[in-house]
């Protein structure tokens, strides 16, 4: 007797509303971590400044990065058990070949390709250089361990976190409400929008940029069948070229 065909996966309900929730989730962390590092520098009896770097320890630095990884992962992973499969490689497509890992070294140096070019356009129109969002480091008194570490974090944890959440629950729900190319578009706007710098300009400089990479890693989800781990690799070349 032929055995039956595995019933139907149910279809995922998350969506839209529950990317809301996560930026809220995401911005709420990203405030404690701030109050955490402030408190650190206090209770330290280090200088607070406005001014990007001045007083920051590296290693409590080191320590308030990963604050931010707690929703990004975090979040989506809570969806998948109570709103979709309950697998992450199914709902926001976490999983990788050895074919992803390629197309993401290429993805990566296309993305790096375009930042040179927005340079090299905003250098022809200002006549400055372009803003970093790097500025955060200046000044911070750096060791081998400390460099290591920020490597790590910078390099190879946060692009994890940041495409399971961008090119994994965003733009999935995105898709599902709109469609692909809309999709596309929303999710690298606001991926490059969350990069908040300290001035107008320099957040519209940095903001085009990170969303001219995040149409590169939201193509390689699509050209790689729903997996993200395309994009892992193209957002760990650029952020690892950064450190």
């Amino acid at each position: 007797m032929p055995s039956l065909p595995p019933p139907p996966l149910p279809s995922p309900r998350w969506g839209l509303g529950d990317v809301v929730i996560g930026l809220v989730l995401l911005l709420a962390f990203q405030l404690v971590g701030s109050a955490l590092l402030l408190g650190a520098l206090a209770v330290a009896g280090a200088p607070v400044s406005t001014q990007p770097g001045a007083g920051l320890d590296g290693w409590t630095l080191a320590v308030v990065i990963p604050v931010s990884w707690i929703p990004l992962i975090g979040w989506p992973w809570w969806l998948s058990r109570r709103k979709g499969s309950g697998s992450m490689a199914r709902d926001f497509g976490l999983a990788m070949t050895k074919t992803d890992v390629l197309v993401g070294i290429g993805a990566g140096l296309v993305a790096l390709g375009s930042s040179v070019a927005l340079a090299l356009i905003y250098l022809a129109v200002s006549g400055d250089e372009p803003p970093t969002n790097t500025d955060i480091l200046t000044g911070v008194d750096t060791s081998l361990a400390w460099v290591v570490a920020m490597f790590a974090m910078v390099a190879i944890g946060t692009p994890v976190a940041e495409e399971i959440f961008f090119r994994g629950l965003v733009l999935g729900a995105a898709r599902k409400a709109w469609g692909t190319p809309a999709a596309v578009v929303f999710s690298s706007l606001l991926f490059g929008a969350i990069h908040v710098q300290d001035t107008p300009t320099s957040w519209l400089y940095v903001g085009t940029v990170t969303a001219a990479y995040g149409v590169v890693f939201a193509m390689t989800r699509i050209w790689t069948r729903g997996r993200i781990g395309a994009a892992i690799v193209a957002h760990m070349v650029v952020n690892a070229v950064a450190v």
